[in-house]
């Protein structure tokens, strides 16, 4: 497994904030599964599978960083509200209007620069699942981010995308790796988008009330 592996998970303590000229980005993606790890069998989930994802998301929902130095570089965490996420792989498919996640920076760490965006915890799934965590995982060149973190907005054209699922219940959990093609565009949110954000900050002061339970995380 390689070192770049990291645990991106909501760090609890964290006080809202807008960040200034803050961006809005509509990010589609596209791909098939890769792997799934263990047997497949009966899951539902196979290797050529379907996999596709959409959300917004508003860099003013964007909490105060944390801040975690890790492989040499830095990891920029941030709270966020997904805005209209529907995401599907195999047989599973989920769409919510909002939910809470994170993004997190990864700059210069294991010697390249990543992001993740990880909604937070699904409900169900294949594997007799009771919980699903997907992230959407960007890794490229050391320069891509250059010690800008958020101020150089969602650099995600730089990066080759990703998609790591676990899908994991009381007993265990089942991991399924995918190749993506992204589709970003930046946005002016209008009247109703801010509407939802309202609703979406009361969302994120509530998630930053708990810590969620600790989870197995990985990169392929």
């Amino acid at each position: 497994m390689n070192k770049w592996l990291a645990s991106c998970c909501l760090i609890g303590g964290l006080s809202l904030t807008t960040l200034s000229d803050a961006a809005v980005y509509d990010i589609k993606l596209a791909g098939k599964v890769r792997m799934v790890e263990g047997d497949a069998g009966g899951s539902g989930i196979f290797v050529g599978d379907e996999i596709n994802g959409s959300f917004r998301i508003d860099e003013a929902s964007y909490s105060q960083p944390y801040l975690l130095s890790l492989g040499g570089g830095t990891y920029t965490t941030y709270f966020s509200v997904l805005q209209n996420l529907a995401f599907n792989v195999g047989s599973y498919s989920v769409s919510l209007p909002l939910i809470t996640g994170v993004v997190t920076y990864m700059d210069n760490s294991f010697g390249s620069d990543g992001i993740v965006i990880s909604p937070d915890t699904l409900r169900g799934g294949p594997f007799n699942s009771t919980r699903t965590l997907p992230q959407f995982q960007f890794r490229g060149p050391s320069n891509a981010i250059g010690g800008g973190g958020v101020a150089n907005g969602l650099p995600l054209a730089s990066f080759s995308p990703t998609l790591f699922v676990s899908f994991g219940n009381d007993t265990g959990s089942k991991r399924v790796y995918g190749d993506l093609t992204v589709y970003i565009s930046s946005v002016v949110p209008e009247p109703a988008t801010w509407a939802m954000m309202i609703v979406g900050f009361g969302m994120l002061g509530a998630a930053t009330r708990y810590r969620r339970r600790p989870t197995t995380t990985g990169y392929a």
